[in-house]
């Protein structure tokens, strides 16, 4: 696990001044094993390592006249080795970064968009002043950058940018309304003007003449794949998840698995559990809340988390029922310092975890996100396909077992009446108006694009599930969280094989008139138990912040918003719905469940956009790097 940087420039020397010292300085939060940087002319490129797996890894690696530094790990290192002919033996101690560079060296660009993995690099060819930066198709290791004139800065993470002293800090007024209105930003924008993320997928080419950002490899939905008997749909789903868990584990050391009693998690255990042999460990940890926890509605999910740990045989593991925060906007201010700023999401649950596997001395943790969003997505309307297919048959039938009658009618019609009658019919409705959420005045206006007029399809629908912002920032925003505990997380269902196997499946291998999640229960069986394979509830294990927590903090939180809002000293601030921030701050709101109004109605990131805004009573914990801005933009 590695955070990288750099600087290229048309002219000069990279390291200008002390910028590179200040890079330096500002990325080296989580002390890193080993520090170092290659420096030739107008080009900078840093690398700071934790070492946490036994393999030998140098920091910045050269073939010929390309030279990489990298947050890399491939998961496809045997079919790379077996493209350029390298034996397999000699090739096990080969660093991935140099495979990298060997099959840049043999197939170009097109040889990169192959790679299988999680990774964010910045690959230089001296022989034409070229600099690619690329990030993984699925957007799991982060990467952003600022355009300095002609020249280019990039880095890990935000604060490495905003250390550069030439680099515009400036706050972006679009994305802080959009946050405020509820509303997802743009997929590239930052909180910082100046600062854009290089979306997954593509690869930003940097010439002294030109700067490019085209796509590399981005998630597509491949040609449909049938096997003859529903028992190969299962046996080949249980293959792709087991290789999927077992090219992230670590070869030795300890490993942890976060375990939420649902089923993602548990399934992410019930395969990890028997590879861990030899001088492999694991570890998991629950998010529990504490011990006779009032509130009726909640279901603790430490009894199904139980269950899992005697089916597969763990013997490690711990329950995680308090956050221990040092104080009450703690979790709030370590997001500011990530982000320079606030985002879209912050991954603060999972920060009392972190912090009891850092004192175990665990650095790998799996992780069940991403299985919703595709792989083991409910699938209820998987029949509507079946019409796209020409399936008429079997689109009545399910229809009918489903009890859905009015959907035939309604294909029917659009397909057999005349196009005057069919506009008519489809005649949109007005849009509600928007609530404005947390912000004063009206909402900004959301570009939702041009409408798709075509039939619903389940594979179009997973496809923009998997590739919209929320599970993207996700994504990138808990690895970027975790390496300040110096954890390196991995995510064996945002696997880009898994995810294009599921997308290539017919809709009657992943929907069923019986069962949500049909072919993702139907594959568990036997690894998972009964009354976790079956359950068809989930809830949210927020029980160690802020549920429990924010009764105790409420007053604090209380006071300090007030004391906010009377400073009111930036015009963004004077649009903040601060009353209804102090009433949806109220405890008897805090339901522990999906459905609950407290998960929607707590907005993490208002309260940490308060507190950035807050200059009178800053916080002692935040970094210098936080304090960078300029906000004579907004006057």
């Amino acid at each position: 696990m590695s955070t990288i940087f750099g600087i290229v420039r048309r002219e000069g020397p990279a390291t200008r001044g002390d910028a590179g010292t200040r890079m330096f300085s500002a990325m080296d939060h989580w002390q890193a094993d080993h520090r170092s940087q290659y420096e030739e002319g107008g080009l900078l490129l840093a690398h700071l390592l934790l070492r946490n797996t036994p393999a030998p890894e140098t920091s910045i690696h050269h073939l010929g006249p390309y030279s990489l530094t990298a947050d890399l790990r491939l998961y496809n290192r045997a079919d790379c080795l077996r493209r350029l002919g390298i034996d397999p033996g000699k090739g096990t101690f080969m660093p991935d970064g140099l495979i990298v560079l060997h099959v840049f060296q043999a197939f170009g660009v097109n040889g990169l968009a192959e790679l299988v993995g999680d990774y964010a690099f910045a690959l230089y060819d001296a022989s034409t002043h070229t600099l690619l930066c690329v990030r993984d198709s699925m957007g799991v290791r982060p990467l952003c950058y600022s355009i300095l004139g002609s020249d280019l800065v990039f880095a890990s993470e935000p604060r490495g940018i905003l250390a550069h002293p030439e680099t515009d800090t400036a706050l972006d007024d679009a994305f802080i309304l959009q946050l405020m209105a509820g509303q997802p930003p743009d997929a590239a924008s930052t909180f910082r003007r100046g600062i854009r993320h290089l979306l997954p997928g593509h690869m930003l080419q940097w010439r002294p003449e030109e700067l490019r950002i085209h796509p590399l490899r981005r998630l597509t939905i491949p040609a449909l794949q049938r096997f003859r008997h529903p028992a190969d749909y299962q046996e080949a789903f249980r293959e792709q998840l087991q290789k999927a868990v077992a090219c992230r584990l670590p070869s030795r050391g300890p490993v942890g698995v976060e375990l939420s009693g649902g089923l993602d998690s548990s399934a992410i255990a019930a395969f990890a559990a028997p590879l861990c042999t030899g001088g492999t460990t694991l570890h998991s940890f629950t998010l529990g809340g504490p011990e006779g926890l009032p509130g009726g509605t909640v279901t603790d999910e430490w009894q199904y988390a139980k269950a899992v740990l005697a089916h597969c045989g763990i013997s490690q593991h711990l329950r995680v029922s308090s956050g221990g925060w040092a104080y009450p906007s703690h979790a709030q201010d370590l997001h500011i310092s990530d982000h320079g700023g606030v985002d879209l999401i912050s991954p603060f649950w999972q920060e009392p975890a972190w912090r009891l596997m850092r004192q175990q001395g665990i650095h790998t943790s799996l992780s069940g996100f991403f299985g919703d969003e595709v792989a083991t997505h409910p699938a209820r309307l998987y029949y509507h396909d079946f019409l796209l297919d020409g399936r008429i048959l079997a689109f009545l039938q399910a229809c009918h077992a489903h009890r859905d009658y009015t959907l035939p009618f309604r294909r029917l019609a659009k397909a057999c009446l005349p196009a005057a009658m069919r506009s008519f019919l489809q005649r949109r409705t007005p849009l509600p108006s928007q609530d404005a959420c947390y912000l004063v005045g009206p909402p900004p206006r959301m570009d939702i694009g041009p409408a798709d007029d075509r039939p619903f399809s389940l594979r179009r629908h997973l496809l923009q599930r998997a590739t919209s912002v929320y599970p993207q920032r996700r994504l990138q925003n808990e690895s970027l969280a975790a390496i300040r505990y110096r954890i390196d997380m991995r995510y064996p269902l945002a696997d880009i094989r898994l995810v294009e196997f599921v997308l290539s499946l017919p809709p009657e291998a992943l929907g069923h008139v019986d069962m949500d999640r049909h072919l993702y229960r139907s594959s568990m069986k036997g690894w998972v138990p009964e009354e976790v394979r079956l359950r068809t509830e989930k809830h949210v294990p927020l029980g160690i912040f802020p549920v429990h927590e924010l009764r105790n903090q409420l007053p604090w939180w209380r006071a300090a918003i007030a004391d906010i809002r009377s400073a009111a000293g930036h015009p963004l601030l004077h649009r903040l719905d601060f009353a209804r921030i102090d009433r949806d701050l109220d405890p008897t709101q805090a339901e522990n469940t999906w459905q609950g109004v407290f998960v929607p109605r707590v907005p993490f990131h208002i309260l940490a956009l308060a507190r950035f805004f807050d200059e009178r009573t800053g916080p002692s914990g935040l970094s210098d790097a936080v304090r960078l801005g300029d906000y004579s933009q907004l006057t």
